[in-house]
């Protein structure tokens, strides 16, 4: 029972992040694409850093999109 709500919160906390990601991007008015471009990274990181199942971005490339939609 644990380890099920455990991974609950961990899906929870992954839909948030990506979600964010995703809110943060388009109110900056940018692709996927645009945003890959000014971080410094390819267009499927993006896409897979906005989908919850898929990778998250590290520190470095966090602090990045912080910076790029200010």
């Amino acid at each position: 029972m644990l380890y099920s709500s455990r991974l609950r919160i961990n899906r929870n906390r992954r839909m948030n992040l990506a979600a964010r990601i995703h809110r943060i991007r388009t109110s900056a008015k940018l692709s996927q694409s645009r945003l890959a471009e000014k971080i410094g990274v390819h267009p499927s990181a993006v896409a897979q850093w906005e989908h919850p199942a898929r990778s998250r971005p590290t520190t470095k490339n966090l602090a990045k999109l912080a910076v790029v939609c200010e």
